[in-house]
């Protein structure tokens, strides 16, 4: 029999024959293959920091992270042969992690590693257990990646595991637990890097700065193909001598973030929950994914003051007890896709902007108890051609447009804006029937009693929206969906125990190692 390969025939025993080459080849390199890439251990309560890379076991692990990060107990003095490397995972038991001493950087944090992982096969630092972080004069960050690349953070959320770190951004006064930080930073932060991954953290940013800067949970700064994800973050403010809290104190922070997902992270207590910030970065903010979050208690759930960008999608969150869902200043949307998210109870607006930027869309949200639905800053209502507004579910709010042209009824700003809320299907003001909002559950009632008892009947929001990004994965972006958050009751919106498969992407080649 034969094999077409191309426009040439391929035999049998010529494929055969190849086949053998190439295990005989990889038979003789496997002993490589297999030390480059190991599980190294870490364990604060038994470990020995002088154990050689070649001799560490579960048996016998290192005492610090630093240790492996670095190869050595010195940041100053690194030995990257001694460190981890590409393909690595670092096994680190529960415990108490501290470091004593100062980095004095915003960007590069205590245990920026010496080594970069490779696509497929990333430097990986496990927490098992409880991992309790403390740099109480480091004045730095103190996970993530600084011009490293495909550095990965973990933590098994559904195992119970995690980073655990109360960062401290005063001037003075840190206490020995917690993680200090100089001024516009953060504890966690992925800096020119690719592919940096922090999952399974929970960060509490204490009494907020006595100063006035950024002040993140976590920053990605030029940074591409990054994931921040099932993090638990909390307490980003500025203290009231200090001035007010704004956007600039968040949950996620981005500056020239490409093609980077954040998503099944929860935050409370914050200026905005992701703030997508204007950068001199060379890299464009564009393609990146904001999915399955939660907020509560931000001012913004999604501020946006960005020029150098162009279509980053933000849809299936859910955000609570805020003052504004989405905010819009500076160079406004450029062909931003906000859409199928739930703001519930927005002190001030359920969207605020002005007339800048292009080709953004505003499309099957559910805007509830928001104080004004739309508010313009300083103009009219922003053209279609600024912001495309279709498919919303409005309700129970005071008045539902505000602009320097004054205000309007729901009914009034259709008929003085006919491009906007009135492509089939029409956006409307009805009750959402959410499946119990003063417990938090968002689901839409399907009809009396389900999926919750305190269902009356079905919700209007029912195929209400058009499936832009196919939400519903059959291949259709013009079919009807579900407004809001919910596209179906199974979505699971806020952390999570199921695995990412976003990224790292699949290796890109096959490697077969053999064992005597």
């Amino acid at each position: 029999m034969k094999q077409r390969r191309g426009n040439r025939s391929v035999s049998d025993g010529e494929r055969m024959n190849r086949i053998g080459w190439t295990f005989l080849i990889l038979t003789l390199l496997s002993p490589q293959i297999a030390e480059s890439q190991r599980s190294l251990y870490v364990n604060a309560a038994t470990g020995n920091d002088s154990v050689s890379r070649a001799n560490n076991s579960a048996s016998s692990p290192w005492r610090s992270i630093g240790r492996a990060a670095w190869g050595s107990t010195s940041r100053g003095t690194p030995a990257p042969s001694e460190a981890a490397a590409a393909g690595d995972t670092v096994l680190i038991a529960g415990g108490t992690y501290a470091f004593s001493g100062a980095v004095t950087n915003r960007f590069e944090s205590i245990y920026n590693p010496v080594n970069s992982g490779s696509s497929g096969s990333p430097i990986s630092f496990v927490c098992t257990g409880q991992c309790v972080l403390e740099a109480p004069q480091a004045n730095s960050p103190v996970i993530g990646a600084s011009s490293r690349n495909f550095v990965k953070w973990f933590a098994d959320v559904g195992a119970g595991h995690s980073w655990s770190i109360q960062a401290c951004g005063r001037t003075s006064g840190c206490a020995s637990n917690t993680v200090n930080t100089t001024a516009d930073t953060g504890p966690v932060v992925c800096h020119a890097a690719t592919g940096c991954w922090v999952e399974g953290a929970v960060i509490d940013g204490g009494l907020g700065i006595d100063y006035a800067d950024n002040w993140n949970a976590v920053r990605i700064e030029n940074c591409t193909s990054c994931t921040i994800r099932n993090n638990d973050m909390r307490n980003f403010t500025r203290d009231a001598v200090a001035g007010n809290t704004n956007h600039n104190q968040s949950i996620i922070t981005l500056y020239g973030s490409l093609n980077s997902v954040v998503e099944h992270n929860v935050g409370a207590n914050a200026g905005s929950g992701v703030y997508f910030k204007d950068t001199g970065s060379s890299n464009p903010q564009s393609g990146n994914i904001i999915r399955f979050n939660r907020f509560d208690n931000v001012g913004e759930a999604f501020a946006f003051s960005i020029t150098a960008e162009d279509r980053n999608f933000i849809y299936q969150n859910v955000a609570t007890n805020g003052q504004y869902g989405v905010a819009i200043v500076g160079g406004g949307l450029s062909n931003d896709w906000i859409f199928n998210n739930t703001f519930y109870r927005m002190a001030q607006a359920g969207l605020s902007g002005g007339p800048s930027g292009s080709g953004g869309r505003f499309w099957n949200n559910i805007c509830f108890d928001c104080d004004r639905m739309i508010y313009v800053n300083g103009g009219v209502m922003f053209s279609e051609s600024t912001l495309d507004l279709e498919h919303n579910v409005y309700f129970d709010f005071t008045q539902f447009y505000t602009g320097t042209d004054g205000n309007r009824t729901f009914a009034s700003y259709l008929g003085a804006y006919p491009t906007q809320d009135q492509s089939a299907p029409v956006s409307l003001v009805a009750d959402p029937l959410f499946a119990s909002a003063g417990s938090g559950d968002f689901r839409l009632c399907t009809s009396a009693s389900t999926p919750s008892n305190t269902c009356s009947g079905s919700s209007p929001a029912l195929a209400r929206g058009i499936d832009i990004h196919d939400l519903d994965r059959d291949g259709s972006t013009s079919d009807t969906i579900r407004a809001g958050a919910y596209v179906n009751d199974l979505d699971i919106i806020g952390r999570t125990a199921a695995q990412s498969n976003s990224a790292p992407g699949a290796p890109t080649n096959f490697q077969i190692v053999v064992t005597p």
